[in-house]
């Protein structure tokens, strides 16, 4: 026996089994006993350094669960107010929507009053999906009537008919939108000059 072990058992009482020293294998000598020993008290180190582990982990998991939980806490709150915040957004969208809607009527409706307002600009020059696209669409009709105007005014000077001369009819079929203007200019240039 080592020396631990007899300290062990003279500060021990002395019971019937305690003073019996023989293990109550019949055929194992004290080596035997001894390496069983080791054996077993190393499975009970490991047991307990796997227990202390798991400890460890329990307590890890519990702060875990703490912060969630209090994350969770806070969170609610927020998702709430997300809620709050979407149906916003999407009530926004739809005003949004509904407005574009009622903007692009309202624009349409002025290009339809700017072409009635306009009847010597041809209607597919003005054109535009906004305010300012169709005022400067109109500026630009202006311009091309004024130079259509002013190029039949300097043609009709040059070519004028003879008084007593007979009417010259036109062919009114295949004609473009311009050429069609410039004859209803000349037109009215050379009724209001007779």
């Amino acid at each position: 026996m080592t020396k631990r072990k007899e300290e062990e058992t003279q500060d021990a009482p002395q019971t019937p089994e305690a003073s019996n020293t023989e293990p109550e294998t019949p055929n194992s000598t004290p080596a035997q006993d001894q390496d069983e020993l080791t054996v077993i008290r190393t499975a009970l180190d490991e047991a307990q350094a796997a227990l202390t582990e798991k400890d460890d982990r329990i307590s890890e998991l519990a702060a875990g669960l703490a912060q969630a939980q209090e994350a969770a806490g806070k969170l609610e709150p927020l998702q709430s107010e997300f809620e709050v915040l979407k149906a916003d957004f999407e009530s926004s969208q739809q005003d949004r929507a509904a407005l574009t809607d009622a903007a692009t009527q309202a624009t349409q409706k002025y290009l339809e009053a700017v072409r009635i307002v306009n009847p010597d600009i041809p209607a597919n020059l003005i054109t535009g999906s906004t305010v300012a696209e169709i005022d400067e669409s109109v500026q630009k009709g202006k311009e091309i009537t004024d130079h259509v105007r002013a190029a039949l005014v300097a043609e009709s000077k040059n070519a004028r008919v003879p008084a007593g001369a007979p009417t010259r009819a036109v062919n009114l079929e295949g004609l473009t939108a311009d050429q069609l203007i410039r004859l209803g200019i000349e037109e009215q240039i050379g009724g209001t000059e007779q």
